[in-house]
């Protein structure tokens, strides 16, 4: 069964799948276009035994990029689950290590993380500083300790 649910400090909603038993488990930022959701589909399929938190800095992308992955691979459903985590915000990262830990089976812990959120092109040298390198060591420091 699947219910609505609120992540804390967001305010939309996610499809929550079942609590995640599967021995291991990967949060993947970054995660609704490009590398991060060719990443994504290429874990699920070498994987069976892997589920993913595909990070997305806006949920109805996440979504959206679920959605494509499900059209063609409708087995991943149990396995895959959109997480929205802005690696520039401390708040949003934060709620997405919330998210997370209400996902996994009592006791365990992320087997991976996969860092792939980030900016480039004509912004500000402190926005694509605060994104391609705070960004991810924000990201451990929240999941990792």
């Amino acid at each position: 069964m699947t219910r609505r649910w609120l992540t804390p400090g967001a305010h939309s909603c996610y499809t929550r799948p079942r609590m995640t038993s599967l021995p291991h488990s990967v949060l993947i930022t970054g995660a609704n276009k490009g590398v991060g959701l060719a990443t994504v589909a290429a874990v699920l399929a070498a994987r069976d035994d892997t589920f993913v938190f595909l990070g997305s800095r806006h949920a109805q992308r996440g979504d959206d990029a679920r959605g494509r992955l499900l059209a063609d691979h409708p087995a991943w459903a149990s396995r895959l689950q959109v997480v929205e985590i802005d690696v520039s915000q401390d708040d949003s990262v934060a709620a997405a290590r919330v998210a997370v830990a209400r996902q996994l089976a009592a006791g365990s812990t992320l087997s991976a993380i996969i860092n792939n959120a980030g900016v480039g092109g004509d912004r500000a040298m402190s926005e694509v500083f605060n994104v391609n390198t705070r960004g991810p060591r924000r990201v451990v420091e929240a999941f990792v300790g």
